[in-house]
């Protein structure tokens, strides 16, 4: 519009100069196209410094935007992680893990004190039969009774269990350090659990005889199998407060009774006990 308005200027004052001025033509024909000449380039420079701004904008918008679409496409793996008690979730190549605080460690998807007694069950046994002096399955006589336990709020019963060809459940032998372990396992596999209770082999017959100040203890845990030996992977509880009841107690034959409690095994390494390594999962 305004191009097309010195335009009509231009004209109007082209004709007045015509008219009254003659050999004046040629100048004003010049300051015309010059002044028609500097109104272009303002109008051309305006328009240019009105693209740069609304180019200036549409990139801020965009980078913006882009952000914005960025931050909505990363998932944070721990939003909807639950992670247990004094454990914290942690981000390893974009999986959820919980990892537990210092000062605790992960026993059956808990975060247990590392130096704190923490009760993780009970447990009652009972073991009637002969002391095996040999390792060799195929010479083992099996006794009779049972295990039964909690494990944080499961209940087991581990009982008489015949493996056909290898060896009968429970049984007691002599073991190292004066000690005669009964172990009961739960099933035959790759992967088996065990509970034993060992007893110093020079106890005498009584009752209400403390665990802690006999030496006697309990565990329950892993076992390793490799198709022919078997061997302890790993503990996962051991026994606290409990007492036992010696009935018979020979060379040759036992029989014991026993109650109490199991706690974390890391805490029970502080009683003394030499233990077999910890279960971590």
């Amino acid at each position: 519009m305004k191009k097309g308005l010195m335009l009509t200027i231009f004209v109007v004052v082209f004709a007045l100069f015509t008219i009254s001025c003659g050999d004046d033509k040629k100048t004003v024909d010049e300051n015309d196209e010059d002044t028609a000449e500097t109104t272009d380039e303002m109008a051309d420079e305006t328009t240019d410094e009105a693209t740069d701004e609304t180019t200036d904008v549409s990139e801020q918008d965009k980078d913006v935007t882009d952000e914005e679409v960025q931050d909505e496409d990363v998932v944070d793996p721990c939003a909807e992680k639950e992670c247990p008690e004094n454990s914290t979730c942690v981000d390893e190549e974009g999986e959820a893990v919980c990892e537990c605080d210092e000062g605790y460690h992960p026993t059956n998807g808990e975060c247990i004190s590392d130096t704190e007694m923490t009760e993780i069950g009970d447990f009652t046994v009972d073991f009637k039969g002969p002391i095996n002096a040999t390792s060799n399955p195929s010479d083992i006589t099996p006794g009779t009774g049972d295990a039964e336990f909690t494990y944080f709020e499961e209940d087991f019963t581990f009982t008489v269990l015949h493996v056909e060809d290898v060896v009968d459940f429970p049984f007691a032998a002599f073991s190292d350090g004066g000690m005669i372990t009964t172990t009961w396992i739960d099933a035959v596999s790759f992967t088996p659990k065990f509970f034993a209770i060992n007893v110093p082999d020079n106890l005498a017959a009584g009752t209400d005889i403390d665990f802690v100040e006999n030496q006697v203890y309990t565990l329950y845990g892993d076992l390793s199998y490799d198709g022919s030996n078997v061997a302890i992977k790993c503990i996962r509880a051991v026994s606290g407060e409990a007492k036992l009841e010696v009935k018979e107690l020979t060379t040759t034959d036992i029989e014991v009774s026993a109650t109490g409690k199991l706690i974390d095994p890391v805490y029970a390494s502080e009683l003394g006990y030499n233990l077999p390594e910890v279960c971590e999962d």
